[in-house]
């Protein structure tokens, strides 16, 4: 049996194997094991797994023509911002976690806002994807990897705001989010920035912009160049990586993402504290700090503890009893 490690090891190696080759593969994990001995105080794997995606989509690159009036947005939202949500299984097969989240955030959602639930019947009210795309996915593409594509594809096609599943949201929000264009999490001080391809720069859960920006149209365009040419992603956060190479690319890519100013960047403290005891002022200085703060429907969540109610049942009550 794997130890964890191993593991992970193995599963980074699988990756880049059925994407690039063995001998990239193999590459790959030796420039990962240097960074594991520097403690990730190097960033050779990212570099390479950066080289090898420029190489690979190459052609994409050559071809790739910009134009953002080309964008037919087949969904009239009168002149409100869509704000994006996933649940391929639909409402009523959502965890009592993500029953939670997206009941909060209907209620902070403002009249120049509309939100989208997506499920499996109808996303293709809003866009479709090629057959040799769909075709790959919950095969060598997983329901994750084509939760990236759908959400770069719509926001390039009709902008707003994309938010994960399982993010509550403390804050009205209204359209002016991306008035300036590019909005993302984003923690660029981040003690942890270091291990992950995005620096913190940005976060795939929470992503917005206008309709046809360039960033969102390059990286949609190749992510699906990338599903329809290789057999799999060279690494589970491809793209990021893809954002990373449109950032080498263009200057006004790199310069919206370096506007955006750090904000929620204790998005975090409320998953560390929903099991526990509730605490009206910890919550409350959480909530208040954070407008987005991203949990996660993975790890049991429970309403008691020690005969007293946690901070969970606090804020699943505050929705509502019919979750």
């Amino acid at each position: 049996m794997y130890s964890d490690k191993a593991k992970r090891f193995k599963e980074y190696y699988d990756r880049i194997k059925i994407s690039d080759g063995s001998i990239s593969a193999t590459m790959g994990m030796v420039y990962y094991i240097l960074d594991g001995v520097t403690h990730h105080n190097t960033s050779y794997y990212m570099r390479f797994i950066d080289r090898r995606l420029e190489h690979q989509i190459k052609p994409f690159e050559t071809n790739f023509h910009y134009d953002p009036q080309l964008f037919n947005q087949k969904v009239d939202f009168n002149n409100r911002m869509p704000i994006w949500v996933c649940w391929f299984q639909g409402y009523s097969e959502m965890p009592d976690l993500v029953k939670m989240c997206y009941k909060q955030l209907l209620s902070m959602v403002d009249e120049t806002c509309v939100v989208i639930l997506l499920t499996k019947d109808n996303i293709e009210q809003y866009i479709s994807f090629p057959e040799s795309v769909k075709s790959k996915i919950g095969k060598s593409y997983s329901l994750t990897n084509f939760s990236d594509l759908l959400r770069f594809s719509l926001i390039a096609q009709y902008g707003g705001l994309w938010i994960d599943s399982t993010v509550y949201v403390s804050q009205k929000i209204n359209r002016n989010i991306i008035q300036n264009g590019f909005f993302s999490q984003k923690d660029s001080e981040s003690e942890d920035a270091k291990y992950y391809a995005s620096k913190h720069l940005w976060s795939s859960w929470l992503l917005g912009d206008k309709a046809g920006s360039l960033l969102f149209s390059y990286v949609s365009q190749a992510m699906e160049y990338y599903y329809e040419n290789f057999q799999g992603p060279i690494d589970y956060y491809l793209c990021d990586y893809l954002f990373r190479n449109a950032i080498n690319h263009f200057d006004e890519v790199r310069d919206s993402i370096g506007r955006l100013p750090d904000n929620n960047t204790g998005t975090f403290r409320l998953f560390d504290i929903l099991n526990e005891e509730y605490n009206p002022s910890v919550l409350d200085d959480i909530l208040s700090s954070n407008q987005f703060s991203k949990l996660s429907f993975k790890r049991k969540s429970v309403e008691e503890i020690n005969g007293k109610r946690t901070n969970y049942s606090v804020l699943l009550k505050s929705v509502g009893d019919n979750i």
